[in-house]
């Protein structure tokens, strides 16, 4: 069983990097995502019903349990350069029966920028 990671993810404004997650099991060994698949949801809180964005989660190393996502650019931020914007993400792997295990989820943190 993997791990949960309870991480918050901070991102300024525009960043086009993507974000990468290692899945690790409880033993600390990497996970072996073959048929596996990631998904992942930001909402403006946990308990919001509304998705934000679901971006798309690619797995970049099968056999040691790596992953990756986009940052995504349609959050609705403050707009005051003073504020961040918080919102609520969570990452999970599906199993063949699409059974999720979750891995990694926390706060996702904008920090909005003067530049557009």
């Amino acid at each position: 069983m993997a791990e949960s990671i309870m991480a918050d993810i901070e991102v300024n404004e525009g960043d086009t990097a993507t974000i990468e997650i290692d899945v690790i099991q409880d033993n600390g060994e990497p996970m072996d995502l073959t048929g596996f698949t990631g998904v992942c949801q930001i909402r403006k809180t946990v308990q919001s019903p509304d998705i934000l964005a679901s971006p798309v989660v690619t797995i970049t190393d099968v056999a040691n349990g790596k992953l990756q996502f986009p940052r995504p650019h349609n959050l609705p931020i403050d707009g005051d350069f003073q504020n961040y914007s918080y919102f609520a993400y969570e990452v999970k792997v599906l199993d063949a029966l699409e059974r999720g295990t979750p891995v990694a989820k926390g706060n996702y943190i904008v920090i909005p920028g003067v530049i557009k």
